[in-house]
């Protein structure tokens, strides 16, 4: 019951005539991702009503269609009564009573089959495996990175898209080896004309982007790994030897530029293509540029960008040995 109080004021005014009266503040969401979110109806499940308004704030500016709940029950219940008004829930983990632990569970039980991010201040390895054995299908920690997280936003979004639109992409006319005339045998073009003999390495620690994007190019008929950490990749690359490698440059263990330097001094990748990966902008296009890669894409990727520079870019090395 004792503690103590402490009051700060600054005697901040402004002078009448001053040119700082007519200053316009810049935006806390950048031009390139106020569309970022572009109507996609987020879910916000927190606690802590400054972090809640926080969020809200960046994801309305972003484009996002935001509402809030300031408890796992509420939350439960809103999923209950209208599961389909919600195409991605943020989880925070730390909540009396219903945590997030066990209001994922609930929901991922009632049928609810879209993502779920968690948000939480624990960082550990163990409460990341935690997060995903409750059902969720991403991990961003606290303080958060509102970058990282709108990145995360939309990246969790387009991935339940193409799970919606899957079954479409599918239909046999797509996969149709036949010519106008019926002819079998057809020479392929895009992407597929030289799937056989491409393989590529993704590596990003989000669960849930990797696992779309993998998915993405196997659907073309690409040989894919993945790996969701710098010391992964760097196991899988040498012995995969692959063409293209799509490589995020904020990694979990090492940062990507660390990754790059190593694998592009393998004698097995000397004539492999490096992609960087990041959800920065022109500064980090500029340094992926200067560090050797061999060209960069801001995340969220569009798979559509990913075939184009498959398709265009030059014959690939030589079959492994």
């Amino acid at each position: 019951g004792r503690g103590s109080t402490f009051e700060v004021t600054l005697p901040v005014r402004v002078l009448s005539g001053s040119a700082y009266r007519n200053i316009e503040m810049e935006p806390l969401v950048p031009a390139t991702e106020r569309q970022l979110l572009n109507g996609v109806r987020v879910m916000i499940v927190e606690d802590q009503p400054d972090i809640r308004r926080l969020m809200e704030y960046f994801i309305a500016a972003a484009g996002g269609a935001v509402t809030t709940f300031n408890s796992g029950e509420r939350a439960l219940r809103a999923v209950e009564q209208r599961p389909d008004d919600f195409d991605v829930i943020l989880m925070d983990i730390q909540m009396p009573r219903l945590d997030g632990y066990q209001t994922t569970r609930q929901i991922r039980a009632l049928g609810f089959s879209k993502p779920i991010i968690a948000v939480t201040a624990s960082a550990m390895a163990g409460d990341r495996a935690n997060c995903l054995a409750a059902g969720c299908s991403d991990y961003v920690s606290k303080p958060i990175d509102m970058a990282r997280l709108l990145d995360s936003i939309a990246g969790a979004a387009s991935v339940q898209q193409f799970m919606d639109k899957q079954e479409q992409w599918r239909q046999p006319a797509l996969w149709d080896d036949s010519d106008s005339n019926g002819a079998p045998g057809a020479e392929k073009t895009g992407v597929d004309a030289v799937a056989e003999r491409r393989r590529v390495l993704v590596v990003d620690d989000r669960p849930v982007a990797l696992n779309a994007t993998k998915a993405l190019l196997e659907m073309h008929g690409l040989e894919v790994r993945t790996a969701a950490t710098g010391h992964a990749a760097l196991r899988v690359a040498p012995e995969f030897q692959p063409h293209y490698v799509f490589l995020d440059i904020s990694l979990p263990d090492i940062s990507g530029y660390e990754v790059f330097r190593r694998l592009k001094g393998s004698e097995q990748l000397a004539n492999s293509k490096f992609i960087a990966l990041s959800g920065h902008g022109r500064e980090e296009n500029l340094r992926a540029r200067k560090a050797g890669f061999d060209a960069y894409m801001t995340k969220p990727v569009d798979i559509r960008e990913m075939e184009k520079l498959i398709n265009g870019a030059a014959a690939p090395p030589a079959k492994r040995q």
